[in-house]
């Protein structure tokens, strides 16, 4: 199984792209546009116009490999910075939220939860810390008896 580690640089690419586009075309827009090497061993990231659908780009030891998610419902939430830049510096685990459809409007600099009004079909969690935020995506979301979600796995009936 192939896994993207967090020791990879990713790099998101905030304008539009054509998702008819492949290898080729792909990397055509990080030499031209980016002007980076794709053959670094850097993550390339790539959305269409709807930012329903995202196309990552990675070069191995002898080979590309390109991964493709497309989501049902809802639409990829990008950094509020994102529109500034030709090409996005992002961190592992910001991408990781933006892959599990959390909206990055609700999570502040230091970690916080922000709420700034309801948004349909995105998550929104607490995060602390690295570890809490690993924990977070990682724990299965179960119902407790009373209706609420539990990221813990077990179901608590004390508030939170």
């Amino acid at each position: 199984m192939i896994a993207l580690a967090s020791h990879l640089k990713f790099y998101l690419y905030p304008q539009a792209t054509d998702m008819r586009k492949s290898f080729d075309g792909l990397s055509g827009i990080v030499t031209s546009i980016l002007s980076r090497d794709p053959m670094s061993g850097e993550v390339y990231i790539f959305l269409n116009r709807r930012r329903d659908r995202m196309k990552l780009l990675l070069w191995d030891r002898n080979g590309f490999w390109l991964f493709y998610k497309r989501l049902e419902q809802g639409t990829f939430q990008l950094p509020a910075h994102a529109g500034q830049e030709t090409a996005l510096d992002l961190p592992y685990e910001e991408l990781m939220l933006i892959l599990e459809g959390i909206d990055l409007t609700f999570i502040n600099g230091r970690g916080q939860h922000v709420q700034k009004g309801r948004r349909r079909n995105h998550r929104r969690v607490r995060v602390s810390t690295r570890r809490t935020l690993r924990q977070a995506l990682c724990a299965p979301q179960v119902r407790s008896p009373r209706g609420r979600r539990d990221s813990r796995g077990d179901a608590s009936h004390a508030p939170h």
